[in-house]
């Protein structure tokens, strides 16, 4: 999350407004040009997220039953985003009174995003401009939601399944948009083909958890990663240049998943780390439209290093409120629906998916 964070409020804020800081020049210059990490660490930080949920979510899912599978992960992802976008609506309608532009999001417009649908089945810009990275993972939760019953008996062939329904979406896409509430394939396919990033967080699971052998593991990695790049062939194809290659990162981003797993007994989580980590989901919702509001009115009469302080505060703040009167209650909620037996161990924390 803070990579996405830096990527936002620091790479994309100054880029859009002609600003320049020394500490960003100084990254890009010695660390993600050398690097060739693409969008100023964004996309290694979504990568990071999607290689943790394929590999969470796998070991979440084997100990439940499609019911409470399906309640829990709903109830997760659902609630916070559907008010994150109120309050973007509201700070969007601020703007105006504040000498700002802003994009007047339609009454349409908001009832789709807050489902979802809009990115499978309209082209109309997202209110929230992250939640792409949401239906990639609610089709993901339908992948596991279908196959739970492999999943649990025999992982590898559940894999082989999920990678087989991806390969068959990516490999007929088409841009041939449909009326109705009929899919437009391009869209969904365009989601789709992220999905082998969290099917290899799966493929690590089964690894480290005793279920494949490392051998089994790299494999279905490799296959995942082959999916990955003809997705990239077939729709993505800007992400496919040396200088503005999804590749690098995602090399990068399993690189870290690995290392960080096999060092996990020696990794002491520092307490400020870990209250944010608390919070991650809601500072992602609500960061991008918070922080601009901020940094865009104070922009003219502080440096930097100012207003992008002060936003981060305030977004620190409404994060935390957002997290303890939405995203506590809701999950709590999903317990009492969804109680499970005694000898079944809950996630120690409310942050769990």
């Amino acid at each position: 999350m803070l990579l996405v964070l830096w990527d936002h409020i620091v790479g994309g804020w100054t880029t859009r407004n002609g600003r320049s800081w020394i500490g960003l020049n100084a990254v890009r210059d010695w660390v993600s040009g050398p690097f060739a990490i693409i969008q100023d660490f964004g996309f290694l930080g979504v990568t990071l997220f999607f290689l943790l949920s394929g590999y969470i979510i796998s070991e979440v899912a084997v100990r439940e039953s499609r019911r409470v599978f399906a309640v829990r992960r709903l109830l997760r992802i659902y609630p916070a985003l559907i008010v994150s976008i109120v309050l973007i609506v509201l700070l969007d309608r601020l703007r105006p009174s504040f000498g700002l532009p802003n994009q007047g999001f339609g009454v349409a417009q908001t009832a789709w995003s807050m489902s979802l649908l809009n990115y499978v089945r309209v082209a109309d810009s997202p209110v929230n401009g992250v939640a792409w990275s949401l239906i990639i993972e609610v089709l993901f939760y339908g992948m596991i939601f279908s196959c739970l019953g492999l999943l649990k008996r025999r992982p590898l062939v559940a894999i082989a399944v999920e990678m087989s329904i991806v390969l068959l979406v990516v490999a007929t896409a088409r841009n041939f948009p449909l009326t109705g509430l009929v899919p437009n394939w391009f869209q969904l396919s365009a989601s789709v083909s992220y999905l082998p990033l969290l099917i290899i967080g799966q493929s690590i699971w089964m690894w480290r958890s005793h279920r494949a052998s490392a051998l089994q593991a790299c494999v279905c990695t490799f296959c995942a990663w082959l999916i990955f790049v003809l997705g990239m062939r077939r729709i993505h194809t800007e992400f496919l240049a040396p200088s503005n290659s999804y590749g690098v990162s995602v090399f990068i981003a399993i690189a870290i998943f690995i290392v960080a797993l096999t060092n996990e007994s020696r990794i002491k989580l520092p307490k400020g780390i870990a209250a944010l980590s608390v919070v991650s989901y809601s500072v992602y919702l609500i960061h991008g439209p918070l922080t601009s509001l901020v940094m865009d009115r104070l922009a003219p009469s502080l440096p930097f290093t100012v207003h992008a302080t002060i936003a981060l505060l305030i977004l620190a703040i409404l994060a935390a409120l957002m997290w303890r009167f939405v995203e506590v209650p809701t999950q709590l909620l999903a317990r009492r629906l969804t109680p499970v037996r005694a000898h079944h161990r809950e996630p120690a924390s409310l942050s769990a998916p």
